[in-house]
């Protein structure tokens, strides 16, 4: 599963695979909607996006397929039943598409591509000028999850911090990823981190929030600005997520966490 704030930030789009589907939520009422409804070729849907242009649409991530497809909306809550764009071996190789963020002043898609065993990152020109770019070909030997954006000045898109995990706790850790020069640094590892999911940054870039599964809180990091070190800390106390969360979103100063029920009904909770 995979979530992404709409162009408005007015709803939450939300992945489901095992349905084949696509839901969008109204944040403030909690009112969900079936926004799109796949058939059995819409198949290990994962990660979303909105069009970063004037494009009312949404990129998706069909990892079972290597394929990114872009949907129009039909109507604020309802898109139109076929595909207006489709982009097949996106990630190349052994690796699926697990995450995706748009870049509409570049005509790029950047693309979260992962296995069992470790990840890179590729670029997408969305006007089929161009072959995919493999940016990274490793992120290390763990499963990437999630990734939040990184914004430069005048909201230009920088690169990504990724959360990645292994079944063995040590390998569990937060990277940053730059998509300028393909650099890859440690924000940080170990500590509260042990299967950290969705990742969230505040709007000031100094609060990073990992919803974390297995502390099933929000932990992450603060640090006083851009040029200083991370210090990690936990933003939540005692257990309050359930066993199997998707991902969280940073929208008007408040967190967002997105969350599945053991009977599989989704929910979206107010954190922050």
């Amino acid at each position: 599963k995979g979530i992404s704030l709409s162009k408005d930030s007015h709803y939450l789009y939300i992945t489901d695979s095992s349905q084949k589907n696509i839901k969008i939520v109204d944040i403030d009422s909690k009112t969900q909607f079936l926004f799109f409804a796949g058939d059995n070729t819409f198949s290990g849907v994962r990660g979303i996006c909105s069009h970063g242009g004037n494009e009312q649409s949404v990129f998706v991530a069909l990892s079972a397929h290597n394929k990114i497809v872009e949907i129009r909306h039909e109507s604020p809550n309802k898109a139109e039943s076929v595909y207006i764009n489709s982009f097949s071996g996106v990630c190349g190789g052994s690796y699926k598409p697990y995450d995706i963020i748009h870049d509409h002043p570049n005509n790029f898609l950047y693309v979260l591509c992962g296995k069992s065993n470790g990840g890179s990152i590729r670029r997408i020109d969305t006007t089929g000028g161009a072959l995919p770019v493999t940016l990274l070909s490793s992120l290390g030997s763990a499963e990437p999850q999630n990734w939040a954006v990184v914004h430069g000045e005048n909201g230009v898109i920088e690169g990504a911090y990724v959360t990645n995990y292994k079944s063995s706790y040590m390998t569990a850790k937060v990277q940053k990823i730059s998509f300028a020069n393909s650099g890859i640094s440690e924000v940080f590892a170990d500590g509260l981190l042990r299967h950290p999911r969705g990742v969230a940054i505040s709007s000031d870039q100094n609060k990073l929030y990992v919803q974390e599964r297995t502390f099933k809180g929000i932990v992450g990091g603060k640090r006083r600005d851009s040029h200083s070190a991370w210090k990690q800390t936990p933003f939540t106390k005692g257990k309050i997520l359930p066993d199997f969360p998707i991902g969280i979103v940073y929208r008007n100063k408040k967190l967002y966490s997105v969350h599945r029920e053991d009977h599989g009904s989704i929910h979206v909770v107010d954190v922050e």
